[in-house]
């Protein structure tokens, strides 16, 4: 088992991997943990935790390690987190990226991906999407093709062209059925320009979707239920539709009870109710 300088078993974890090494199945080659990037994260997703040694898997690539997983592959709850103790956005990968880049390295597709997220955090956006779309072109693990898609569509985004964004968001259909973040982030363009009930559409798109943990891609939680309800409440409220955006908001505390957006958003909507106890009555059906 590995786990990082900066990674935490809680005691409740800690219990249960001791149960799950009283059960262990020995026909299992490899068991995948949930990681969960801080404690107050919804940015979750499974990694190679436990595995055999006289399997000889090795690590590869020289950022982001990572084994290829083959064999018998078990999933368990068991969360590790990952608390960063340096929150500022370390140079070290990136210095590694470039380093490999001015020796002339060869880069793989995931190296390719990974190399454009560096350059994203640094602020260095017109070398990322550079990097981004010659990632898109030759392909790799469709999981990071999607991300790649969204980065993309992210960096069109920051230079306000929504028209590219929308464009590019599209394209990742061609996996399949869009995942939740990329429905919620089309809602959003279509709320900064006033579009609100094409934005709905796409954030009651996000609330029918399932994060898939096991796909191999990063999920972001919240773009599965929180977000989009308190979107939905933005929206139907701009809209004059006070009933259906305070029934949404009430969706999204059950998601998320200390969630700021929502809590901001009941206080407005009680305030509103005391000026004005009418203003919710509904009308009799005729």
């Amino acid at each position: 088992m590995w786990l990082d300088a900066d990674d935490v078993l809680t005691e409740e974890s800690r219990k249960e991997l001791i149960e799950l090494k009283r059960k262990f199945d020995f026909k299992t080659d490899i068991y995948f943990l949930k990681y969960r990037m801080g404690k107050e994260s919804d940015f979750v997703f499974y990694r190679e935790r436990i595995f055999k040694q006289n399997k000889n898997y090795k690590w590869i690539s020289p950022i982001h390690e990572v084994i290829e997983p083959s064999g018998n592959i078990c999933y368990s709850d068991i969360e590790i987190l990952h608390e960063k103790i340096n929150t500022e956005s370390s140079e070290r990968n990136l210095k590694i990226f470039l380093k490999m880049k001015k020796e002339g390295q060869p880069f793989d597709s995931r190296q390719k991906y990974y190399f454009a997220r560096e350059l994203y955090y640094h602020k260095r956006y017109e070398e990322a999407e550079e990097v981004l779309k010659e990632f898109l072109r030759e392909g790799g693990f469709y999981e990071n093709e999607i991300e790649g898609i969204k980065l993309l569509a992210e960096l069109y985004l920051l230079k306000n062209n929504r028209k590219e964004a929308l464009k590019t968001l599209f394209t990742s259909f061609y996996y399949g059925e869009p995942k939740g973040e990329i429905c919620v982030l089309l809602g959003n363009i279509y709320v900064d320009i006033g579009e609100y009930t094409k934005a709905i559409k796409w954030y009651k798109e996000a609330l029918r979707k399932k994060p898939d943990l096991k796909g191999g891609g990063f999920c972001s939680l919240d773009c599965y239920g929180y977000i989009p309800c308190v979107q939905l409440c933005v929206c139907h409220y701009r809209l004059g539709n006070v009933g259906q955006a305070v029934k949404y908001n009430n969706l999204a505390l059950k998601y998320k009870p200390d969630g700021e957006s929502a809590i901001f958003n009941r206080r407005f909507f009680e305030m509103r109710r005391q000026n004005n106890k009418k203003w919710l009555v509904k009308k009799p059906e005729l």
